[in-house]
């Protein structure tokens, strides 16, 4: 593990999904959190996270939180303890001067989500508003993070606070629809126009004013990404 973190921890210029020795190190904490017994894995990692999460270097405060994001599916009994501290590091990591360490924060919050979704979402109300700021970033891989991480958290805000959020998100979602020149980003965009359709319920909100949104999104995408595209996604 401590192998692993070290590489992490490396300059990575290497577009994302690539598989860069960073990339492997994160895949490999991942692989060790699922085939070792946890007290095996996580201590050193536990021992290293708040030196590198508070770390000066961003390629430090990257490995933190990505191997953080890593070992939670395979040691998740394991760091349920720990996971409110973390995502105090990771919530204040959205905030990063750095477009990496953001991205990294926001993956990190997108796989927490999948495996503990009740300890997220009740932060939603400081959390949300961050990553709907994200929509807007320059910086493409950040905005394409930003969107995958609301797709994995939407379903578990309650409805009475989603409606707080529906305007905001409405606009950001339709910016990133007409002005985004990805189509990845587009056809996440649509997804959690889609999740939006079928959780939140036409009495709570204006049926009118969703329906004029959903007709925006459906439009900007039949014109905007071609089917085969929309196929693989849907």
């Amino acid at each position: 593990m401590v192998s692993m973190l070290r590489i992490a921890t490396e300059p990575d210029d290497a577009e994302p999904g690539d598989d860069s020795p960073v990339r492997l190190a994160i895949v490999n904490i991942d692989i060790l959190s699922q085939s070792l017994p946890p007290a095996h894995v996580l201590p050193p990692l536990l021992e290293q996270f708040p030196k590198l999460v508070s770390s000066q270097n961003e390629c430090e405060r990257r490995a933190a939180l990505l191997a953080l994001g890593a070992v939670m599916e395979g040691a998740l009994d394991y760091m349920a303890e720990y996971i409110d501290q973390g995502l105090q590091h990771v919530f204040a990591a959205l905030k990063d001067p750095s477009p990496m360490v953001v991205r990294a924060a926001l993956v990190s919050l997108s796989q927490i989500t999948e495996e503990l979704p009740s300890e997220v979402v009740k932060y939603h109300s400081t959390m949300v508003p961050d990553v709907f700021n994200l929509l807007q970033s320059n910086h493409s891989e950040v905005m394409k993070a930003a969107c995958g991480t609301l797709d994995a958290i939407l379903e578990w805000i309650p409805q009475d606070a989603m409606v707080h959020y529906l305007p905001n998100l409405m606009k950001a979602l339709l910016s990133i629809m007409h002005n985004s020149t990805d189509n990845d980003v587009k056809l996440i965009a649509a997804g959690i126009s889609f999740c939006l359709l079928s959780n939140i319920s036409c009495d709570r909100y204006s049926c009118t004013r969703f329906q004029e949104f959903f007709r925006t999104v459906s439009s900007a995408l039949s014109r905007d990404v071609p089917q085969h595209e929309r196929c693989q996604h849907f």
